[in-house]
Parts: structure tokens; sequence; C-alpha cells
């Protein structure tokens, strides 16, 4: 009797043993790998060392901004420190340099933008170059004065403004195409007329003669040029 009690607490403590090394590896169940792809892939990092301590996996790691040392659980992978260490080549500071920064260019576009917006009538804008600065040289209008403006190509300021001459085409008065009427066709006027015709501008000045026939003395107002049309009866 007293050997079956024996054999009986044989089993159970040999049962107990299998039950928790079993729980144990279950419990555990990360390797070393796998905490190493845990880490690199939680963190963005390349894993350049990691060991098992006291139940953590500790490793150190490399990221874009800068050294790391990381300690996750080895049972459940939770993180239980990150810590930075230094930084990386990604990180330093860099040198300064002792050229000069180029600054930056305003486009044409911009440069229109703000005439327009200052009044004037833009009809070109181009780039240009004095003692080594750069410049763009602007034809414009305002009001009845054309200008030509070199404007600093970085601050938008207008250095510079010349006058251009007035090129804005004459046209004939009244008075004038009538004179060049009367001059074509004697006889008294009846009626002068302004039209555009195939986009140039025309007299039509209609004159009665004494013999009572009656004339359309079609005058170009910018060249005085005539041609002359008679009514039939």
């Amino acid at each position: 009797m007293k050997n079956k009690w024996i054999w009986i607490l044989t089993v159970l403590v040999l049962a107990g043993f299998i039950a928790g090394f079993f729980l144990f590896n279950q419990e555990k169940a990360m390797t070393m790998e796998e905490a190493k792809t845990l880490i690199a892939n939680r963190y963005t990092g390349e894993v350049i060392n990691i060991e098992e301590m006291d139940g953590e996996f500790i490793a150190e790691m490399n990221r874009d901004t800068g050294n790391y040392q990381v300690a996750i659980d080895a049972f459940n992978g939770e993180t239980r420190s990150l810590e930075k260490t230094g930084t990386n080549e990604n990180t330093d500071t860099p040198e300064k340099s002792d050229e000069p920064v180029e600054k930056e260019i305003l486009t044409q576009q911009q440069i229109k933008d703000q005439l327009k917006a200052a009044g004037h009538k833009v009809t070109s804008v181009k780039s240009s170059t004095s003692n080594e600065n750069k410049l763009y040289v602007a034809e414009v209008e305002k009001g009845n004065q054309k200008s030509q403006l070199e404007i600093d190509a970085v601050t938008g300021e207008i250095l510079k403004t010349t006058p251009l001459e007035e090129t804005t085409t004459k046209i004939l008065t009244e008075e004038q195409a009538k004179e060049i009427a009367l001059q074509t066709v004697n006889g008294s006027i009846d009626d002068v007329d302004f039209e555009s015709i195939n986009d140039q501008p025309y007299y039509l000045v209609e004159i009665e003669t004494e013999d009572d026939q009656e004339a359309v003395v079609q005058i170009n107002a910018i060249t005085g040029k005539y041609t002359i049309s008679w009514e039939e009866d």
C-alpha cells in the first residue's frame, strides 16, 4: 500500500514538472531572430546587435535619426525602453560652406503680375544682366506714356525707368477728311461717316455736285488715300 502512494506521488510530481516545462516554453514563444525582425520593423531601422538578458531582448540599432538602444519583453514583445545613444552620418549638422547661396529669381510671370498690379500695361518682359546682377527689362504703357523699366530679378524693385518716344498712330480729323474730299470732288458735303473696314479706319464723305450728282469719297483715316464712287440715278 505504501509503495502505491509513493508511485502516485511520483506520477503527480512528474506531471507537474512536465506541465510547467510546456507552460514555460509556450509563454516564451519569441526567438532572438523574431525579436530582431520585430524591432527592425517597429522602429524602421537596422539592428546591428541584439542579446537576451533577464527576460528582455536588448538591441542596438541604427535609424535615419541616430543610434538607439531598444529593450523589449522577451515574452510578449512590448517595448520596455527606447533610448537614443548617438548620431549617425545622416543626422550630423552639415558643414557651413563659404560659397554664396544663389538667391531665388522671380519668374517673368511674377514680374508681369507685379507690373499689372501697379497699373501698367505690359508689352514685353525679357531677361538681362548688368554688372553680374540679374535683371528683367520690361516695356510698359501707363496712361499715354510708354516706358522701358529695368527690374531687379530677385526683389522685383524697379531700378531704372526710361521714357520711350510716342509711337501712337495718328488719325486724320474729320475736318482734314472734308478738305481732302472737296479737293477731289467739287460740291457741298451732305454727310460724313467714320467706319472700320477690314480693320482699317475710313471716312466716308458724301458730296453733292452742282449738277445734282452724288459722290462718296472713301478716305483712309491713316494714310489719307481715297477712292471715289458715284451714285447712279
